[in-house]
């Protein structure tokens, strides 16, 4: 009983708060301390005020004066490589663009296509073919013409429209003995390709190309004339200077329609380019520069050749490959910013044509192999 006496007053000196009000704010009944006391208000507390409003606490600092309240202006992904800033204010959904550039719904102007359309790229290869009952001279001149389309959809790379016409000249097979079996003197490619490739400084990247021709000598067309192929292949970066890359070509030939694509690229130094890839590999070595352009030479392998509707001599429709191996040696220039990422705009190239054959599809028992031989090849724009 004496303690409650005691704390009586003080019990009685608090101020009575209700926490909402009309208005929304904390109300506090008349202090009822006895007259003459001079026990002090308390501060009001509201759980539900903002910091910096009257009676509200602020948050404490916990020593961060002066740090920065900005996010870091780059980040930086697996590997510890740059990747791009994200702005969810500025990003646009994966399919608000067109594939031809530019956002859905805008009307396409050929002066935007026009204006994207780069230097036409024009070959020539020269196949020795030798003296031989079986031998086949070939002679293909190739021309083409990358058009950017602009960004493929949401990405911040373009993707290239390419339409290009081959003409291809054959003598064989002959010699002086009687010829047993016959190709056209000549046949022909003419092909629409998409080609798009991701930003190679980054971790990850996809390489895609889909392509459709017709493949015939004009003498002949089927539906075998029309031939797809395509590309598709991933790059992992897995340091500054080594990639690894798998996918598949599809070559839609007679005998090889398809060939895995897989191998490691490694750089490293900027004036070494090594690209241990099937079925392309090439290991590339800077030279000399002339006339602000590097020269590179390199020493590579490819498998070549084609797949065309031909009409024999007998007047049967027919399919024909004409397949082989090449190991080549070559020199090629370009900017110094494009020969370090493997581009060019020329080369000039020879080196060994082997494992040769001219397969026949309708007639199989009339496919020959004609031997090995040299061959020549030169580009511009490529």
């Amino acid at each position: 009983m004496l303690a409650v006496a005691c704390l009586a007053p003080s019990l009685f000196a608090q101020p009575r708060v209700r926490f909402r009000g009309a208005d929304g704010a904390p109300t506090v009944e008349p202090d009822t301390a006895p007259a003459g006391s001079a026990a002090p208000r308390r501060p009001l507390f509201d759980p539900y005020g903002r910091a910096g409003t009257s009676g509200a606490p602020d948050t404490p600092d916990f020593g961060n004066e002066g740090a920065a309240t900005e996010p870091p202006a780059t980040s930086s992904n697996w590997f510890g490589f740059p990747s791009r800033g994200s702005d969810d204010a500025e990003r646009e959904p994966l399919l608000s663009r067109s594939i031809f550039g530019g956002s859905d719904g805008k009307p396409f102007r050929w002066e935007e296509f026009w204006s994207g359309v780069n230097r036409a790229s024009v070959g020539y290869t020269w196949i020795h073919g030798g003296a031989g009952v079986d031998s086949v001279d070939v002679n293909n001149f190739d021309i083409a013409l990358p058009v950017e389309m602009g960004e493929f959809f949401d990405t911040d790379r373009p993707w290239f429209l390419i339409p290009s016409f081959g003409l291809h000249l054959w003598d064989g097979p002959g010699g002086d003995e009687p010829v047993v079996v016959d190709l056209p003197s000549r046949a022909y490619s003419a092909a629409l390709r998409g080609y798009y490739r991701g930003d190679p400084s980054q971790r990850f990247s996809l390489e895609l190309g889909v392509g459709v021709g017709i493949y015939t000598d004009f003498q002949t067309l089927t539906g075998h004339s029309l031939r797809v192929t395509g590309e598709g292949v991933f790059h992992l970066r897995l340091t500054p200077d080594m990639v690894v890359s798998g996918g598949v070509w599809y070559l839609g030939r007679n005998r090889i329609r398809m060939l895995p694509a897989a191998g490691l690229l490694w750089t490293p130094n900027p004036q070494t380019r090594w690209n241990l890839f099937f079925p392309e590999p090439k290991l590339s070595q800077y030279l000399t520069t002339l006339d602000e352009q590097d020269v590179w030479w390199y020493l590579g392998g490819e498998y070549g050749g084609g797949a065309w509707t031909i009409r024999r001599a007998d007047g049967f429709s027919d399919r024909v490959d004409i397949n082989d191996v090449r190991l080549t040696i070559g020199l090629e220039w370009g900017s110094p910013k494009q020969m370090e990422v493997g581009q060019r705009i020329g080369f000039i190239e020879g080196g060994l044509s082997f494992d040769r054959e001219v397969r026949y599809v309708v007639r199989p028992n009339d496919t020959f192999e004609p031997g090995s031989t040299v061959f020549f090849r030169a580009g511009i724009g490529y």
